[in-house]
C-alpha cells in the first residue's frame, strides 16, 4: 500500500481514536456526579474486547467500498460534534449531549469503514459500534416516566403477593406499610438501575451466542420483565425478612447484599432465555476468505474532514469553557450556622439514595430545634450548571410516599428588609401531617412557583435541563447557564404554630444563605 494511503488511513483512525477518548472522558466525567452509572465503563471493555475478536471475521469479509456513503457519513460528523462539545463546555455531559457525542462517533467511525471497506466487513463491526450505546444514561425524558412505571409495577405486585401469603401490609404510594415498620420502594430501588445493567448483560450475551439482530433484540427485550419480576421479588423477600427475622436485616449492608444477589438471579435468567432461543457462538472464520476483495483508498477528502472536525471541537471547547469560567461560583453552604437566634441545629448524614437520585454538588441536612422542642428538619442543596439534570420537585416525591397535598399556598420569607415568596405545601398520609416550604433558584432568580405546572412538563422552561436548548433556538438568554439552589424546610405535624415557625426559620436561614452565597441573593422589592 503506497504511504500515501497509509498515512490518510491513519490520520483518519486516529481522528477516531481521538473522538472515542473524547467521548470516554464526558462518561467519565458523568460517573463522578452519577456513581451508580459507574459500572458501565464494562461496556466499553466489552466493546472493545469485541471489536478485537472480530478481527479475523473482519479481513475475512469480502470488502466492498461505498465511498460516496460513507463521505457523507463523515461529513455529517464532522460538523455535528464540534456543536456538542461546545454545548458540553457551556452546560456539562448531560445525557442528551453523551447521545449526540456517541452519535457523531459511531457516524464518523461507520463512515470511514463504508468508505474504505464497504457494508459486508461494517456489519461485522455493527456489534461494538451499538454496543457502546449501552454505556450512556437513559435520558431524563425516557427515564422519570420508566422509573415511574416500574415503581408502580414494583409496589402494586408486591403488595398483592405479600397479601396472598398472608402478611398484613396496606399500601400508601410507593410505601408497603408492614406490622414491621415501613418498607419504601424508592427511586434508587424501582430496578431501572437494573435495567440498564441487565440489557447491556443481555446484548452481550446475545453476541456471544450468535444471535442475530431479531434474536437480539428479542433477548433485550425480554430482560426489562426479568428485571421487574427480580425487584418485585426483591421487595417480596424483604417483606418476610422484616416481618420474621428483624427490620435490621433489610437495612444497610444487608440491603446492599440482597440487591447483589438478585443481579445475579437475573443474570442467570437472561441466561436461561438465551438458551431458550437458540443459537450456537458464530464459527470462526478462515484467514483471506476475503482476500480477492482489495480496500479502498480512501483519499483525502475524508482524513482532512475528520482532522477540521477535531480542530472545531477544541475549538468549540475552549470558547465554550471560557464563557463558563466567567459564571463560576461556589455555595459554602456547610457555613451556615448550627445555632440561629433560637434554633439549634444538629448535622445529619444525607441518605445515599437522595445522593444517587439528586447528583448534586453539595448538600447539607440538619435537624433544628427551637426553644419550645418544635423540630424542623432543613436540607440545601446546590447543584452547579454541570451537574444538574432532572428536577425532584416535592409534590412528585411526597406523594410518592404515600402523603396526598391538603392545601397548596405561597410563604412570604422575609430577611433584611427583603423578601421573597416560597412554595407551601400541606400534606397528609392518614393521621401523619408534614408542612413543607421551600423554594428554589436558578441563579439569582427564585422559580418556585406553586401554581406553575410541574417542572418536568415543560420543554423549552425547563431552565436546567433544556435551557441550553432554548438559548440555541433564540427562545430566552439566560436560562441552563446558572447554577441551581433549593431549599427545603419539613416540620412534622405541621398546623398553623408550626407554619408561623417555619416562616421565622425560613427568613433566619435566607439571612445566612445570601451572605455565603452572595451571587444567589435575588432581586427583589422591599419586605412589607
Amino acid at each position: 500500500m503506497p504511504t500515501r494511503t497509509l498515512t490518510a488511513d491513519r490520520l483518519a483512525w486516529g481522528c477516531v481514536a481521538v473522538g472515542g477518548v473524547g467521548l470516554a472522558a464526558a462518561l467519565a466525567r458523568f460517573w463522578g456526579t452519577n456513581p451508580g452509572h459507574a459500572d458501565r465503563f464494562l461496556v466499553l471493555l466489552g466493546a472493545g474486547w469485541a471489536a478485537w475478536e472480530l478481527v479475523p471475521a473482519y479481513r475475512a469479509a469480502p470488502a466492498r467500498p461505498r465511498p460516496r456513503v460513507g463521505a457523507l457519513l463523515v461529513l455529517l460528523a464532522a460538523v455535528l460534534a464540534p456543536l456538542a462539545w461546545y454545548l458540553q463546555a457551556r452546560v456539562g455531559p448531560r445525557p442528551i449531549l453523551l447521545w449526540w457525542h456517541a452519535a457523531c462517533l459511531a457516524a464518523a467511525a461507520a463512515g470511514l469503514l463504508l468508505a474504505r471497506d464497504g457494508w459486508p466487513r461494517l456489519r461485522v463491526l455493527a456489534f461494538p459500534l451499538v454496543f457502546v450505546f449501552f454505556a450512556l444514561p437513559i435520558p431524563g425524558r425516557v427515564i422519570s416516566p420508566l422509573q415511574s412505571g416500574l415503581q408502580e409495577l414494583t409496589t402494586s405486585t408486591s403488595h398483592a403477593v405479600l397479601t396472598s401469603l398472608g402478611v398484613a401490609v396496606e399500601r400508601s404510594g410507593y410505601v408497603l406499610r408492614l406490622p414491621g415498620g415501613d418498607l419504601g420502594v424508592a427511586e434508587a430501588c424501582s430496578g431501572v438501575r437494573s435495567v440498564t445493567a441487565i440489557t447491556a448483560i443481555a446484548a452481550f450475551v446475545a453476541y456471544l451466542r450468535g444471535f442475530g439482530p431479531g434474536r437480539g433484540v428479542a433477548l433485550v427485550a425480554l430482560a426489562i420483565p426479568v428485571v421487574a419480576a427480580v425487584n418485585i421479588a426483591r421487595v417480596v423477600l424483604s417483606g418476610f425478612v422484616q416481618e420474621y427475622a428483624g427490620s435490621e436485616y433489610v437495612r444497610g449492608d444487608w440491603h446492599e447484599a440482597l440487591g447483589v444477589a438478585m443481579v445475579f438471579v437475573g443474570l442467570g435468567l437472561v441466561l436461561g432465555l438465551a438458551r431458550l432461543l437458540g443459537g450456537e457462538p458464530p464459527p470462526t472464520p478462515s484467514p483471506g476468505a476475503g482476500a480477492a476483495d482489495a480496500a479502498r483508498p480512501i483519499g483525502r477528502l475524508i482524513p482532512t474532514a475528520l482532522a477540521l472536525g477535531i480542530l472545531a471541537s477544541s475549538a468549540a471547547i475552549l470558547t465554550g469553557s471560557t464563557d463558563e469560567s466567567r459564571a463560576a461560583v461556589s455555595a459554602p453552604i456547610d457555613e451556615i450556622p448550627l445555632a440561629l437566634n433560637g434554633w439549634s441545629g444538629e448535622e445529619q448524614a444525607v441518605p445515599a439514595f437522595v445522593t444517587e437520585t439528586l447528583a448534586y454538588d453539595t448538600a447539607s441536612y440538619r435537624v433544628y430545634t427551637n426553644n419550645v422542642g418544635r423540630k424542623a428538619h432543613v436540607w440545601v442543596i446546590f447543584w452547579n450548571r454541570f451537574t444538574y439534570s432532572d428536577p425532584h420537585d416535592p409534590d412528585v416525591c411526597w406523594p410518592r410516599r404515600g402523603f396526598e397535598i391538603a392545601a397548596r399556598t405561597k410563604q412570604p420569607v422575609g430577611w433584611s428588609g427583603k423578601s421573597l415568596v416560597a412554595t407551601a405545601r400541606d400534606y397528609r398520609r392518614g393521621s401523619d401531617r408534614e408542612l413543607l416550604v421551600y423554594w428554589m433558584q436558578d441563579g439569582s432568580d427564585v422559580v418556585s412557583d406553586p401554581d406553575a405546572p410541574p417542572q418536568d412538563k415543560a420543554l423549552f422552561r425547563n431552565r436546567a435541563g433544556h435551557g441550553w436548548l432554548a438559548r440555541l433556538l433564540g427562545l430566552s438568554e439566560e436560562d441552563g447557564y446558572r447554577p441551581r439552589l433549593m431549599v427545603l424546610i419539613a416540620i412534622p405535624q405541621g398546623g398553623e404554630p408550626a407554619r408561623a415557625d417555619a416562616r421565622t426559620l425560613a427568613g433566619l436561614l435566607a439571612a445566612e444563605l445570601y451572605r455565603v452565597c452572595p451571587w444567589a441573593e435575588p432581586q427583589v422589592l422591599p419586605a412589607e
